[in-house]
């Protein structure tokens, strides 16, 4: 959403504001800015409840750790904090960095007000890494965290891909075939503790020089060539 489309919300009446909000975060995909800002406001003003957030909650502090890896913006203190390449998004960060300094003041040491605040002022690195601690093993933050964790680790997913290449032999029954394209195929099914792969081969061309063969007693010279391999790991 643009800035001007975020200065007419503020002329819109009452009567309308929550239909706007609503369109706003389901349709222009801001639900993850809502949150944060809902979330800061409520630690700032001592409000903070779990019941603020879901499960989705481990997915939007990702997103946030890789949009801060990817652009960082220095606040007027000097610090650093992630920011959209877009200025509409760039600015509501900006805001939301300043809720997360004020909230991170309000915070008492080793707490989960502590942990998100910290987290949205960009210090994101180790946020993960604390809240497996055992300070917050009653929280539903670490919940939803190892219920996430869990998802990955049993998640399953398909790959295929294209492979091109030259087949060179080196060993002397077969070198005398000499160099070939080779395209290949390779398919399967990845686990956290297995995989499953289905691979194809295929090199074609004719021989650089005629080679002699027998077959059925009889033998044959030719340049054609067409090798392949398959296999199942």
């Amino acid at each position: 959403m643009s800035i001007t489309n975020t200065r007419i919300s503020s002329e819109i009446t009452p009567r309308y504001r929550p239909l706007f909000a609503c369109y706003w975060e389901e349709h222009c995909q801001t639900n993850v800015w809502i949150n944060r800002t809902r979330l800061l406001l409520a630690i700032q003003q001592s409000h903070f409840d779990e019941r603020i957030y879901d499960h989705r909650i481990i997915h939007y502090l990702l997103d946030y750790k890789d949009q801060f890896e990817l652009t960082q913006v220095k606040t007027e203190k000097g610090k650093t904090f992630a920011s959209h390449l877009d200025s509409a998004h760039a600015v509501f960060d900006r805001f939301t960095v300043h809720l997360a300094e004020k909230a991170y003041h309000y915070s008492v040491n080793n707490t989960l007000e502590q942990l998100l605040s910290e987290h949205f002022m960009g210090k994101c690195d180790s946020t993960f890494l604390k809240l497996q601690s055992i300070i917050y093993s009653r929280s539903d933050l670490q919940r939803y965290y190892w219920q996430a964790v869990k998802e990955v680790i049993n998640s399953n997913y398909f790959y295929y891909g294209l492979s091109g290449g030259i087949w060179m032999p080196q060993s002397k029954g077969v070198k005398g075939l000499g160099n070939h394209p080779e395209i290949g195929f390779y398919s399967g099914i990845a686990h956290s503790q297995r995989d499953l792969n289905l691979y194809l081969f295929l090199r074609f061309a004719s021989t650089a020089e005629p080679y002699t063969f027998s077959y059925r007693g009889q033998s044959f010279t030719s340049q054609k060539f067409l090798g392949a391999n398959t296999g199942l790991e």
